[in-house]
């Protein structure tokens, strides 16, 4: 039986990569010249490590400067395994992988808490220690005299011995890796790593455990690029520091950027430009200038990678791509994730819920969400300040107030973004005060923003997907290696994003990228990203603003339809019209504090709300 969600497409790209791999096991009888053989090892290899690399900056943001170190931790460990304590070298690169994986872990809890250039510092600084540590280690890495006598692999009895033997297994490695890797993207993990990459802080609000998930990609990176290592010192034979130094590090990062940050093969393309490309300038550098060096070849990627970023900063893989798409392709059909690499069907979208009749909570309504005295100061500002409402189940709440009244601060509050400065948080009588954001979405808390944070990597549908992570369970492991459960997980996910999709009338535009669409359609998929994983509570940021007042007349109905479902709503709104025609209670706050709660008709009369808010009071009846 086929697969969930294999389509007709997918299944001509699976027939494709057999033809591909049937061609590579050609390559070596084709051309048997040992300088072309072996050129394609040194491709693989390369392969095999950025392939890790672009999981972990493609798909999650994550720069890393250190690789190399990652790099040599797999060729050293496997050297000193089978040289200086005669073990099997396949346990040395098991063993190396096991230790890569676990520096990685130690160096990434804390590094990976830092962001952008900082980041990109402290792996620079990993490797630089890395790199002093293999020169200095003389009596176990045999320092700048290098590491001699590294015995060959053997399979099953066969010494992998000469370049043709060794180009099958590092691409068996290399068909394995990219495999695990695309089987990440197509899954939850995937679109948790690209969430990250698109707006961490909506990441966290819609249950993705942000921290964790680059930690665990940066493991596996770094297990990719020990395996790469240990393959190589078994190749060669011989070892020494400047292989792994800042430098190699660089020449990964140039590969990542020139295949395509966030296109998986994309790795195996800028490895083989990078490779290639640099033999050439070997040949051809000394005929032009001489006592170059390896200044030139340096210059020379310099510029390159300049070039690349001015006019194709997406890499030479995704503008091949999308020029295919763009000119020669006919194969393309609806139903195409971006950015994915596959295909998924269009299955037939859930039949939407009929419409109750219209519902407001009980006074017996039991009480969901609970704000005490809430407090947050920043310096010498207070941007809220000692701040209490509750939040019944069945209602809809509103936040109201001028410009700078601290209501934004108090969703963060709410949402766990921001930490309190004193008071309270409690849902469903647990204090969700001290917790993650992303732990207090697992409790069934999700929010929309006032700045619209939609996932620009990402289709419409898988926006939505993205949304039901938190009730979602495949894990890193499971997904690289697709178990059977990742696939009816993956189906069920892709079913309730279109069926809700429908409700907010997006279905027609689920397979486009959703930073394509308008301003308003862009509001109604953070709120399908929002409501999907069924919550008990969303916050809702503005939801009206830069809507036109049809999309608004729209939205309150949506709004209306999703309370009857069984959703409660906290909003902050300017519009007073939607506040007054919709909310069953209103919070007004003035500099951050409270001035005033009650129904509309008590907070359209009150003369404080008046002065501070809603000028005359003709406005307001």
């Amino acid at each position: 039986m086929r697969k969930p969600g294999l389509s007709a497409v997918s299944s001509r790209r699976f027939k494709g990569r057999w033809l591909v791999a049937g061609m590579l096991l050609l390559i070596p009888v084709i051309a048997p010249s040992s300088y072309v053989v072996g050129t394609l090892n040194l491709i693989g290899l390369y392969a095999l490590v950025c392939t890790g690399l672009t999981l972990l900056m493609g798909l999650a943001g994550q720069i890393s400067l250190g690789h190399a170190a990652f790099y040599g931790i797999g060729a050293y460990v496997s050297a000193i395994l089978s040289v200086k304590l005669s073990l099997s070298p396949w346990l040395g690169v098991v063993v190396g992988a096991v230790i890569a994986g676990l520096v990685a872990l130690i160096v990434g809890i804390p590094t990976l808490k830092l962001k952008e250039h900082y980041l990109a510092l402290a792996t620079l600084g990993f490797g630089v220690i890395l790199f002093i540590f293999f020169k200095q280690l003389k009596e176990l890495t045999g320092g700048l005299d290098g590491f001699y006598g590294i015995p060959p692999l053997r399979l099953f009895g066969w010494e992998v011995n000469s370049d043709a033997k060794f180009y099958y297994l590092v691409w068996l490695f290399v068909l394995a890796g990219i495999l695990f890797a695309k089987n990440i993207v197509h899954s939850r993990v995937g679109r948790a790593l690209r969430s990250i990459h698109g707006s961490e802080i909506a990441a966290g609000a819609v249950g993705v455990n942000t921290h964790r998930y680059k930690v665990q990609v940066f493991v596996i990176s770094a297990v990719y690029a020990s395996v790469a290592g240990s393959l190589y010192a078994h190749y060669v034979a011989f070892i020494s520091p400047p292989l792994f130094d800042v430098m190699t590090s660089i020449h990964f990062l140039i590969m990542v950027i020139i295949g395509g940050v966030g296109l998986i093969e994309g790795a195996l393309l800028g490895a083989a430009v990078f490779t290639l490309l640099g033999e050439v300038l070997k040949e051809v550098v000394p005929l032009v200038v001489h006592d170059a060096g390896g200044e030139f070849e340096i210059v020379f990627f310099g510029l390159l990678l300049v070039v690349l970023l001015i006019y194709m900063p997406d890499g030479l893989g995704t503008a091949i791509k999308s020029a295919w798409a763009k000119y020669g392709s006919r194969w393309k059909k609806k139903g195409t994730l971006s950015n994915a690499g596959g295909a998924v069907p269009t299955p037939v979208a859930l039949a939407v819920p009929p419409r109750l009749e219209r519902k407001k909570p009980t006074a017996t309504a039991p009480t969901l969400l609970q704000v005490r005295s809430l407090t947050k100061s920043f310096g010498g500002v207070t941007a809220v300040k000692d701040v209490s409402f509750d939040v019944r189940q069945g209602e809809i709440v509103a936040v109201i107030g001028p410009n700078g009244a601290g209501k934004t601060t108090l969703f963060n509050l709410i949402t766990g973004i921001l930490p309190p400065t004193s008071g309270r948080i409690l849902f469903e009588n647990r204090d969700i005060t001290r917790l993650q954001p992303y732990q207090i979405a697992s409790l069934g808390i999700t929010r929309t923003f006032q700045n619209l944070q939609v996932f620009p990597n990402m289709t419409v549908v898988e926006n939505v997907m993205t949304g039901f992570h938190r009730r979602m369970r495949t894990g890193m492991l499971k997904a690289g290696l697709r178990w059977k459960s990742v696939d009816a997980e993956e189906t069920e996910a892709l079913h309730r994003a279109l069926a809700w999709l429908d409700k907010v009338d997006l279905s027609h535009r689920a397979y486009e990228n959703a930073a394509t669409l308008p301003y308003g359609n862009q509001r109604l998929l953070e709120i399908a990203r929002a409501a999907v994983s069924n919550p008990k509570l969303i916050l809702l940021d503005e939801p009206m603003a830069g809507l036109n007042p049809q999309e608004s007349r729209e939205l309150v109905e949506i709004i209306l339809n999703m309370r009857e479902d069984g959703i409660t709503f906290l909003f902050v709104e300017h519009d007073m019209e939607t506040v007054m025609s919709i909310a069953d209670t209103i919070v007004v706050l003035d500099y951050g504090g409270k001035i005033a709660e009650g129904t509309p008709e008590a907070i359209a009369s009150d003369p404080r709300v008046i002065a501070a808010y809603l000028g005359d009071e003709e406005e307001v009846v």
